[in-house]
């Protein structure tokens, strides 16, 4: 069932509803560690969607992949990631104006260090988010990241950034 785009009208309370009804699908498809067979999935999926606040998001993901879905900090990461970087911007209202320039702003800037091949793996998740909210909106507004307005598709944002040993592989945060 399809959802409104902007059901809160707040930009955090809209792309924290987002993230939820992502991870939630997400907790539904990708698989689980072999020694935990008495996952449940829906219950799991039910503890994302009830979460409030990014805070209580961040504590159920951990939860969760700490009793059989390790591999759920492959998505949560990178879309904690994009909601910091949204929460500290002035320049965004609403969902409707994340674009590929903003998109790219988070990760030429970059401030955590990460590595060439884990910041190409988290632009994928965050593309792929925008590609489930574009896919699932009942306003039928389509985000359009890596493309131009005349539709032509944009230069990879990383295609500068240089690899080098000192990056970080990943945030233990989350």
């Amino acid at each position: 069932m399809k959802k409104q785009l902007q059901p809160h009208k707040n930009i955090k309370k809209d792309l924290l509803f987002w993230i939820r009804e992502y991870l939630a699908l997400k907790i539904l498809t990708i698989s689980i560690d072999k020694e935990h067979n008495d996952f449940n999935r829906s219950q799991n999926a039910l503890l994302l969607s009830s979460s409030t606040d990014i805070k209580s998001l961040e504590l159920y993901t951990l939860e969760i992949r700490n009793n059989g879905m390790k591999n759920l900090r492959s998505y949560t990461i990178p879309l904690f990631w994009l909601y910091e970087f949204i929460d500290g911007r002035k320049d965004i209202d609403e969902l409707k104006e994340f674009n590929t320039t903003l998109r790219d702003k988070m990760f030429i800037e970059n401030s955590k260090g990460y590595k060439k091949k884990t910041l190409e793996a988290y632009l994928n998740q965050v593309n792929s988010l925008f590609k489930y909210i574009t896919e699932n909106n009942s306003d039928d507004y389509a985000f359009t990241l890596g493309r131009t307005r005349g539709g032509r598709k944009t230069e990879n944002p990383l295609k500068h950034i240089e690899d080098d040993d000192d990056g970080v592989y990943l945030q233990e945060k989350w």
